[in-house]
């Protein structure tokens, strides 16, 4: 396949993190209309304890005219971004923004609340402003790690207790989740030109006893699952659609796909995930229907020196003859050791990359790396 690495053009940092906060567009959208750019974005603390999400709005240039952080409201507001229909004190997190055909818009995005809520939720919005749960308790689809997943349910799926946190007692006035609406975090959802939703997650399993040595550092393997919803809200089961093949290293998961879709087909964005040495590129694919895809095999973007991983937003974004990537990264890796080559004070950032549209004209791989159903274990 076609090497898109030396096509890309780096354009330098749009937002930057500090030593308190962290930031990314992981999941996030971004657009470009009459007066500039929307970049959406996701915040954290070091301790990863505090989330938060927002927008910012930007000139073409890129000089920075508002920064609009969400706030959990109890009363809609006149402006700003104002999620109802939440507890106040929830960390809320990865945002996916979608205009819908009807002129709402709706927001998804992982929300943390205590007594072990972990799960994805959906706001819609008639005015861009006030973004309304209707009900909490019964959720788009759950983390592993969410009170709701019943121990039977984990073990359906080929888990034990999830990796972080464990498992808090169900909620008996909430209904439980079953083993088809279980995805891990790192989630995009698409709306299609025919009125239905797509959802690329990822699922994870146990690594396998016989794994080749050494060990892996994470015991748990990331897998890509694909679903779709006539209406954005009930989802289908997840359909297995990507993991690692024989011919790839054997550390090697998929930690997420972002999807652009093109006239002619979808051009993806998968997690390289390398579990030993905790880094995460950008690997590109091809697909015509969503459900089978072609990888270049390897990683297409380059990671600069004291990098230690990247991270693709929601999708490309088409201006002039451009794609568009606002891309996230950090000189810390997935296990939170710090780059050998990093600054004094390591840190995350968005940046804006640009490549043209013509480059990916001739990605017909010759030697296309298509799922084998290693280390996979479906979910339905």
């Amino acid at each position: 396949m076609n090497d898109l690495t030396n096509q890309w053009h780096l354009g330098g940092m749009v937002a930057q993190g500090t030593s308190e906060r962290n930031i990314q567009s992981f999941t996030c959208c971004a657009t470009h209309g009459v007066v500039g750019w929307r970049v959406w974005y996701s915040v954290y603390d070091q301790a990863e304890t505090s989330f938060g999400f927002g927008y910012l709005d930007y000139t073409d240039e890129f000089r920075l005219l508002h920064d609009t952080p969400m706030r959990i409201a109890t009363q809609p507001a006149a402006e700003g971004l104002n999620i109802l229909g939440v507890p106040t004190d929830w960390n809320l997190i990865q945002p996916v923004h979608l205009r819908l055909k009807d002129g709402r818009e709706r927001l998804y995005f992982w929300a943390f609340g205590d007594g072990g809520v972990q799960r994805y939720l959906a706001a819609d919005s008639n005015d861009g402003i006030n973004f309304i749960v209707e009900d909490w308790h019964c959720p788009v689809l759950y983390h592993p790690n969410d009170r709701a997943i019943s121990q039977e349910a984990l073990r359906e799926c080929g888990l034990s207790i999830y990796c972080h946190n464990g498992h808090q007692p169900q909620d008996p006035s909430e209904p439980s989740a079953t083993p088809e609406m279980l995805m891990n975090d790192a989630t995009n959802v698409y709306l299609l030109p025919d009125g239905t939703f797509e959802l690329y997650s990822a699922e994870v399993v146990q690594l396998p006893p016989d794994a080749p040595l050494p060990r892996q550092k994470d015991l748990l393997v990331r897998q890509i699952q694909r679903r779709v919803s006539a209406d954005g809200v009930h989802w289908s089961a997840p359909q297995h659609i990507l993991s690692r093949t024989t011919n790839d290293p054997y550390d090697l998961q998929f930690y997420y796909l972002s999807v652009t879709h093109t006239p002619l087909d979808r051009i993806g964005i998968l997690g390289h995930y390398r579990s030993d040495s905790g880094t995460m590129d950008l690997e590109f694919c091809r697909s015509q229907d969503g459900v089978h895809w072609e990888r270049e095999g390897r990683p297409g973007f380059p990671r600069e020196k004291g990098v230690e991983m990247l991270f693709a937003p929601h999708n490309l974004v088409c201006v002039g003859g451009l794609y568009y990537l606002f891309y996230s990264g950090s000189h810390l890796n997935h296990h939170g050791v710090s780059s050998p080559d990093a600054p004094e004070t390591p840190s995350t950032w968005i940046g804006a990359a640009t490549i043209p549209v013509s480059a990916f004209n001739d990605l017909s791989p010759k030697d296309a790396l298509h799922d084998s159903g290693a280390f996979s274990q479906k979910l339905s």
